[in-house]
């Protein structure tokens, strides 16, 4: 299958995706203003949607160029990107709101750097710490926008 036809699709797919979520963004209960906090809940994950959506203009507006191309794209493995998707919906849909953002992130960064090919002894961990205490941090401490907390650890 040819590139251009590759990123055509899966362009389109996430541009759908990404609207989809944008337009639920909006609903009523989620664009309250919590008591104590800046912005509503849906605030920044509006801002990440709408840079989904364009990083996803450009990856159809690359396809069409690279259809006047003749390129032959490698081979996509299916079954990784199904594995992949599976695991984001197992964090997304039953980790987070199980044991929280924070605890559930760590592991699930991991997992998924590792499972992704990167095999790095100091960077894996770091980014895989690192990232979502930062984005926790970031959330909580400073936009004021609560994520899910863990049932054990009432601060995380």
């Amino acid at each position: 299958m040819r590139q251009g036809v590759l990123d055509l699709a899966f362009g389109l797919m996430m541009l759908i995706v990404g609207s989809l979520l944008f337009y639920e963004s909006f609903d009523a209960g989620s664009s309250r203003l919590l008591a104590g906090h800046q912005f509503p809940p849906m605030f920044y994950p509006r801002i990440l949607l709408a840079i989904w959506m364009l990083l996803s203009l450009t990856l159809i507006g690359r396809g069409a160029l690279l259809l006047k191309v003749d390129i032959k794209a490698d081979r996509i493995n299916l079954v990784r990107v199904g594995i992949c998707m599976v695991l984001c919906g197992i964090y997304v849909a039953w980790l987070v709101p199980a044991v929280g953002f924070l605890i559930a992130s760590i592991p699930f960064a991991f997992v998924l750097t590792i499972f992704l090919g990167a095999r790095h002894k100091f960077w894996v961990p770091a980014i895989s710490i690192g990232f979502p205490v930062i984005a926790w941090y970031v959330f909580q401490s400073i936009l004021r926008i609560p994520l899910p907390r863990s049932p054990w650890f009432l601060n995380f």
